[in-house]
């Protein structure tokens, strides 16, 4: 697929011939190709269209990347005409305009991106073809950006479809009641509303059951979407993992924030000798099971996990003076219930207990 592209990136140039030479944000067209690919090299593998969603998302398998590719919501689309990409974050080129605004950051430091006027958004961009003296390695490491920038795209039927890691499903709930969608990088949204619950791609049904089961709690719908699974791509994300490690980071940053806002007669209860060993515990707790990478955590971890978030509301009971380290012991009910109504699978060991 040709394509004709806008994207922008700092380079040292001059205004006008022989004038001062000094960064400017630098906007131009470039022309690349992406590598195009069938039915057979990336057929596709999910399809999950949301309950009122006009367009469903399209999931594929590029079988020489190893990877799942998500059809671009611009795809053929996309033209050099964009002139507003700089605010676009589906355009093609929106992380080399990441790297720019880094970039932007480090020459003029911190204190740029505060105040009126002032950032890289607001910085005044030139036309590539209207500077003169443009330094060539600014030019070299403006092309080698757009190259890595491109290299997570393939092209099918047409469209445009960037490489993306594996998905959940993120269930959530609005204003209307509990809807799902899919999340790519799933964040702890500490401090919020904890219950968001995330599910595998090899979990929907499990999905289907939970939300099923908080829309009788709530009394709140939820929502009626459609997903189908080509069974040619093995999921593995594990969304149970994953709720589990959010709980825990929310009780370590909870502690964090409380304690620094605790007021100065209140001072005492951070006092470490003092701090009964059960609260001190708790955070320990937490903090040695994440500091173990997600993908190293075992069964076991997350046993730990639970166990610890079961703990809680015993241990507030037990010293009410510590209380206000915690977050409120119901945020997590609906994850430790969530963990336990899981199915769990019984795998024989033969040869075993078994009578000759």
């Amino acid at each position: 697929m040709h394509l004709n592209l806008r994207c922008q990136f700092m380079a040292r140039a001059a205004q006008a011939k022989g004038g001062d030479i000094g960064w400017k944000k630098v906007v131009t067209t470039r022309a690349v190709e992406i590598v195009e690919r069938n039915d057979v090299e990336a057929p596709m593998a999910f399809v999950f269209k949301e309950q009122m969603q006009k367009t469903p998302h399209y999931l594929r398998y590029d079988h020489a990347a190893g990877a799942l590719f998500l059809r671009h919501a611009k795809g053929n689309r996309v033209e050099a005409r964009n002139e507003h990409f700089s605010y676009d974050w589906d355009h093609p080129t929106q992380w080399m305009t990441k790297r720019s605004e880094e970039k932007f950051v480090e020459i003029f430091g911190p204190d740029s991106m505060i105040g009126f006027h002032v950032g890289f958004q607001s910085f005044h961009a030139s036309e590539l073809d209207g500077l003169h003296d443009v330094n060539e390695s600014d030019l070299v490491a403006a092309e080698k950006l757009l190259a890595e920038c491109m290299a997570d795209f393939i092209a099918a039927d047409g469209w445009l479809w960037k490489k993306v890691p594996e998905p959940v499903f993120h269930l959530y709930r609005n204003n209307v009641g509990w809807k799902t969608t899919l999340s790519f990088n799933p964040d702890p949204r500490i401090g919020s509303d904890r219950r968001h619950f995330h599910f595998g791609l090899h979990q929907y049904e499990e999905m289907l059951d939970w939300k099923a089961r908080l829309s009788e709690l709530t009394d709140r719908p939820g929502t009626a979407d459609e997903f189908t699974s080509m069974d040619l791509y093995e999921a593995s994300v594990d969304g149970y993992a994953i709720d589990l490690e959010f709980a825990l980071v929310d009780l370590v940053q909870h502690f964090s924030t409380t304690s620094r806002s605790i007021g100065p007669g209140q001072h005492g209860i951070l006092s470490l000798p003092e701090m009964p060993l059960p609260v001190l515990d708790a955070f320990c707790r937490a903090r040695r099971i994440l500091e173990v990478p997600r993908a190293e955590r075992d069964e076991g971890a997350n046993a730990e996990a639970v166990e610890l978030l079961e703990a809680i509301p015993d241990i507030v009971e037990a010293h009410p003076d510590y209380r206000n380290l915690f977050a409120k012991p119901s945020e997590n009910a609906f994850q430790i219930e969530k963990w336990h109504s899981r199915p769990i699978s019984i795998v024989p060991v033969f040869g075993q207990g078994l009578a000759p």
